[in-house]
């Protein structure tokens, strides 16, 4: 990634930044989850579970590869709405 151009870069520093947001907020759901469970309530738990499901279980590396096509084809789809 060092080597990659500077548009690509930004693009995947801000994938990586989303998914490091992703993940505190998941760990903030169970660490409160545990605590419920421990007084008897699974809500926060089961909160957490769909949090990760939804969020968290996506591909891996969370689209931070050497794909450009974002932004390749940024301007055509920009430009459609002027067309």
């Amino acid at each position: 990634m060092l080597r990659a151009p500077d548009d690509v870069r930004q693009l995947h520093a801000r994938r990586l930044t989303k998914w490091l947001a992703e993940l505190t907020e998941a760990s903030l759901l169970l660490e409160q989850g545990a605590i419920e469970l421990r007084n008897g309530s699974g809500r926060k738990a089961a909160v957490a579970r769909l949090y990760i499901r939804d969020h968290l279980g996506e591909a891996p590396m969370r689209g931070i590869t050497d794909d450009r096509s974002v932004l390749d084809l940024y301007d055509s789809v920009v430009g459609y709405a002027e067309a």
